[in-house]
């Protein structure tokens, strides 16, 4: 808490001080074999800006020492939204340590020869379009803007219904493991580039793409457990006939 005259100088070490106790450690004890046992404590911090000022300098700071952010959105929460995580505000700067280990058991589709840092950029890139595109499109409407935007748009509300929302009381939905996800959004992703690739060749995604496979992708978060990532596989090649022109 503030004194009176404000936040006193030592903030930022006090606050570093507690979050670098995360980390790997050495767990008392051992194992019946004798063999060490570590494992890893994990810090979240909540902080609550006054006003939802995010400059203010506790949140401020904290954000400079943890380098990983979750910005809980009220409007999220009242849309029902779950996880109400904003994110365009939200961030890590910490992808390239374990970029590995996302690779090392990523699943290997042909049809779209990406990674999972790539997965995330594409991801970024297009909810990062359709929040440009916001204004523009209450001002012209979805219909008059170019058909490439309208793709994004359009691949931005599957991003945010069908791989962003999560419920934690849904017995499948509940928890998605890494083969799941990334079968999920690349998927989405494939539909992303599907529908560039028609548009370049003149049509209209309206006329290739029908409701069915769309509500199957938005569908596959509480339709289709961890261990049947092979109904994925088989919506993406029900995916890829549609698409053939």
């Amino acid at each position: 808490m503030p004194a009176e005259e404000g936040y006193p100088a030592y903030l930022p070490s006090k606050l570093s001080s507690f979050y670098e106790r995360a980390g790997v450690v050495k767990v008392l004890g051992k194992r019946y074999l004798g063999d060490e046992i570590t494992g890893s404590l994990t810090i979240i911090g909540t902080i609550s800006p006054p006003g939802g000022d995010f400059s203010e300098p506790v949140t401020a700071t904290t954000k400079r020492v943890v380098q990983t952010f979750w910005a809980l959105d009220a409007k999220l929460a009242y849309l029902k939204h779950y996880p109400a995580i904003n994110w365009l505000n939200s961030y890590s700067n910490y992808p390239e340590y374990i970029k590995n280990w996302w690779n090392q058991n990523d699943i290997n589709w042909s049809e779209i020869d990406i990674d999972w840092y790539e997965c995330r950029k594409q991801v970024n890139e297009i909810l990062s379009k359709e929040n440009d595109l916001k204004y523009i499109t209450q001002l012209l409407g979805v219909k008059n803007l170019p058909e490439d935007q309208r793709l994004d748009l359009f691949i931005a509300k599957i991003i945010k219904n069908g791989f962003l929302n999560q419920s934690a009381f849904d017995k499948i939905d509940n928890f998605t493991d890494f083969k799941k996800l990334m079968a999920h959004i690349k998927i989405i992703l494939l539909l992303y580039k599907e529908g560039k690739d028609l548009i370049e060749q003149g049509f209209i995604i309206e006329e290739k793409i029908d409701e069915e496979i769309v509500n199957d992708i938005l569908r596959i978060g509480h339709s289709i457990s961890n261990e049947d990532i092979y109904q994925i596989e088989k919506l993406k090649n029900k995916l890829l006939e549609i698409t053939k022109f």
